[in-house]
């Protein structure tokens, strides 16, 4: 829980983002799947900043995803074919060429007023 301009909010799952200990606590809970993912030889691409992850397959390959219900994992994106967001990228698949370019997520930020 955490108090913001005298709201209380609470998360009910997870750790709380910008906890100091967040980034060693992700990096310890996901330590067994980073092994499992890069030992597959389906993998051909693997990354990971704290709790994101960015994996590239073999096209039709099937990956046993009953490892990432056991860890509780939540997708924010469905599997695409050319184009994925991914941290502050769009990873683009043109041709068999990886291609990015910056992503801009959609803000609220013209309805923000700094003097509340």
């Amino acid at each position: 829980m955490f108090t913001f301009r005298n709201e209380v909010y609470r998360q009910p799952n997870g750790i709380f983002m910008g906890s100091s200990y967040s980034p060693t606590l992700a990096y310890l809970y996901l330590l067994d799947f980073d092994k499992n993912i890069l030992s597959n030889p389906h993998v051909h691409y693997y990354a990971r900043y704290i709790d994101d992850i960015f994996v590239i397959i073999d096209k039709g390959s099937d990956i046993d995803t009953s490892e990432l219900e056991k860890l509780h994992l939540k997708f924010g994106e469905t599997l695409r074919r050319d184009i994925v967001p991914f941290l502050d990228l769009v990873i683009m698949n043109l041709n068999g060429e990886l291609q990015y370019c910056t992503y801009f997520k959609k803000l609220h930020s013209f309805n923000f007023n700094a003097s509340k």
